[in-house]
């Protein structure tokens, strides 16, 4: 499912709600959801991934210029340390500190599936390479 490119925004819950709802359904047999570039931001993000540590089937899903900041990036490493399933992840273009990095990089070290990765445009440092 590619919904990048909308005019979703933070303040269009009923359509948060929906998607987390349709990640839970056991029937759902997703395996991609694009997100990119809408304004999702972190209270949203962190609704949906409810909705994506319930889900069965997704295996890939872009987060690329949603507005997430450090709190998205600490969920998002908490949850990887715990799924299974899902092998790409694309985080490009969100606002991210050492502190998140750090948080991401430790819930891949516990993922054995998760084979790709972006964090492109996301102001990644040396510090950054060094957590690595």
């Amino acid at each position: 499912m590619n919904i990048s490119y909308n005019q979703i925004t933070s303040g269009n819950t009923q359509l948060i709600e929906y998607l987390k709802s349709f990640l839970m359904d056991k029937r759902n047999n997703l395996i991609s959801l694009n997100i990119s570039h809408n304004v999702i931001e972190d209270k949203n993000m962190a609704e949906l991934l409810v909705g994506f540590s319930k889900n069965a089937t997704l295996k890939r899903f872009w987060a690329c210029n949603v507005k997430i900041t450090d709190f998205s990036c600490v969920i998002f490493g908490t949850m990887l340390k715990f799924d299974q399933k899902l092998e790409l992840l694309d985080l490009s273009e969100n606002l991210i500190n050492n502190e998140s990095v750090t948080q991401i990089f430790k819930g891949i070290i516990s993922n054995t599936t998760l084979n790709t990765l972006y964090l492109c445009n996301c102001g990644l440092n040396n510090k950054h390479i060094r957590v690595l």
